[in-house]
This record gives C-alpha cells, sequence and structure tokens, in this order.
C-alpha cells in the first residue's frame, strides 16, 4: 500500500471523527470516506483502533527525536518543549480531545514518558529539589507530571479562546520554574 494511500484513510477517518462519535464510526464508512476498498485497509490495519494506535506511534517516535534533538536542559524547557511538540498536533489532538479520546492519547504518552523522564532526571539531577533516587518513584512523578501537562493541554483544546496558546504555554512554564 502506497504511503499516500495510508494517509487518506487516516485523514478519512479524522475527518469522520469530527462529525461522528468514535462508536458510530465503522470500517465502511473510512474506506467510503477514503474512496478505498475495505481489503487496502486490512493491508494496513486491522481496525479502527488499530489505525488510530499507528497514528499516536507515529506521534511518539515524533516525540521522542524531538526531544533527543532538542535536548532540553531545564524542567522548564522540557515542559515548554512538550507543548511545543503537541502544537505541531494540534488540530488532530483537538480532533482526538473533542471525540472524548483523550485518555487513549495520555495512555500512549504514558508508555514512553516515563522513561524520558528518569533519564532526563538521572541527566540533570542537579535540577530537582527532592532527591528521588529511585526509578519507580521517578516513573510516578512522571507520570504524575505528565498527567497534569496533558490535562491543561486537552482543556485548552477544547476552550482554545480562553487563553492564546502562548499565554497557556508560558503559564505551565512559569509554574515549573517556581
Amino acid at each position: 500500500m502506497s504511503q499516500q494511500t495510508r494517509l487518506k484513510i487516516i485523514d478519512s477517518f479524522f475527518h469522520l471523527l469530527e462529525q461522528k462519535s468514535y462508536e458510530e464510526i465503522t470500517v465502511v464508512d473510512i474506506v467510503e470516506q477514503a474512496g478505498c476498498s475495505r481489503k487496502t485497509f486490512y493491508r494496513a490495519f486491522s481496525d479502527k483502533s488499530a489505525l488510530l494506535n499507528q497514528y499516536l506511534n507515529k506521534i511518539m517516535d515524533d516525540w521522542i527525536a524531538y526531544a533527543q534533538q532538542a535536548a532540553p536542559s531545564s524542567i522548564a524547557e522540557l515542559v515548554d518543549l512538550l507543548f511545543m511538540f503537541w502544537q505541531r498536533y494540534n488540530e488532530r489532538l483537538s480532533i482526538i480531545v473533542n471525540a472524548d479520546l483523550s485518555a487513549v492519547v495520555l495512555n500512549k504518552f504514558n508508555q514512553i514518558f516515563p522513561d524520558y523522564f528518569v533519564e532526563f532526571h538521572h541527566n540533570h539531577q542537579y535540577l530537582f529539589k527532592t532527591k528521588l533516587l529511585d526509578n519507580r518513584q521517578l516513573k510516578y512523578s512522571a507520570l504524575l507530571r505528565l498527567g497534569g501537562l496533558w490535562n491543561v493541554y486537552a482543556q485548552w483544546l477544547q476552550f482554545p479562546d480562553e487563553l492564546t496558546f502562548d499565554e497557556l504555554r508560558q503559564m505551565v512554564k512559569k509554574d515549573f520554574e517556581d
């Protein structure tokens, strides 16, 4: 299957997700919207949840590359980096959040972010007020921070007129500087 066809299927899924609930969307709906066959769909995805999962896996791969390239040196920089990264995906993340699938995104980030945070902590221990020596504790600290950050961002995606993106980013970043 060509990359162009795969992207058309994903685009069709997101277009439908703006119009219908996730539960109402069928593979038939997706392929009709995409103008391809079910056979074509099933060559790439086992079902619609696999489609969403593959899309989110791509975002996670992008996050890892983005974070490694940026190499933040403070917690505030890390938080800012996360928000700048999410901004790249505002449109589709907004669709996901408005479809009540926010937890799916958070669960996906929960799979990779704690490991990144543990490594970040070990490389920048001087930045942390409390010295958490145990990787278990670091994992839970990462989950706590990420959950709060995602909750704030998901809320903003639903109500973007309450604050500008930069106001939100600066507010959250400042919270981590104090």
